[in-house]
């Protein structure tokens, strides 16, 4: 993990594993640590419904196709955050879909962040106890970096809405995962300018994905007013 000035006293002071990622995610401002006066409504906004209105893109409809096509489905919301679009999904579809969500953050709230929070910021410590509410809605609950994720399952829809997409580094390896973790014909639904700079031309020309038979199709969704890739994984032709 690269380190940089600003990071440098938690990152010298970190006692073990865990308080050096404690002190990352408060570094970035991850999850319930931003400040309720900083953080905007951005998680809170992240549903079904906000997604049609602001960006209109349909998810509840690319997913009824995905369930007509195999009656149920498995999907990944990589970036969990809060956990509202996960808990939309879910309460949308219930056992039509079996929900993996994939966050930085245990759903186990430490005793002392919980005591913290009431102290200085009730905004925050509410919105801890919203992600720990919808994280068990989900059938599935995994704390990792989506680069480090394995799944022996793979997954028919993915879910990335400004996540790994965006923030990690190696978007090369990103693509990877896409390759290893979709079913053939699966999506992934990615939102983020830079998908849309930087991923095309890293999945056509994949040697990764091509060496396994496959190859990403990349299509942008019409009339969409953000950012927004489909990225479909599908079988090499036979020559």
């Amino acid at each position: 993990m690269p380190v940089n000035k600003s990071q440098r006293k938690w990152f010298e002071h970190a006692k073990d594993r865990k308080d050096l990622f404690m002190g990352y995610m408060k570094e970035h401002n991850w999850l319930f640590y931003r400040p309720a006066s900083q953080s905007g409504n951005y998680k809170k906004d992240r549903t079904l419904q906000s997604i049609r209105e602001k960006m209109n893109f349909d998810i509840t409809a690319h997913l009824q196709k995905a369930i007509k096509q195999k009656g149920q489905i498995r999907v990944l919301d990589v970036g969990f955050g809060h956990g509202h679009l996960s808990r939309d999904i879910k309460q949308t579809f219930g056992n039509k879909t079996h929900l993996t969500g994939l966050n930085l953050a245990s759903s186990e709230i430490p005793e002392k962040v919980r005591k913290d929070l009431a102290k200085t910021s009730p905004q925050d410590l509410q919105n801890l106890h919203e992600f720990q509410a919808n994280s068990k809605l989900v059938d599935t609950y995994a704390v990792s970096l989506f680069e480090n994720f394995t799944s022996q399952k793979k997954f028919d829809v993915i879910i990335d809405m400004n996540a790994a997409a965006v923030y990690s580094p190696y978007k090369q390896r990103v693509l990877q995962q896409l390759t290893n973790l979709l079913n053939v014909n699966g999506t992934a639904i990615v939102y983020g300018a830079v998908v849309q700079a930087h991923f095309k031309g890293l999945g056509k020309n994949s040697a990764f994905a091509k060496e396994r038979g496959y190859y990403l199709e990349f299509t942008t969704p019409k009339n969409v007013t953000a950012p927004i890739t489909i990225i479909t994984k599908r079988l090499q032709p036979k020559t």
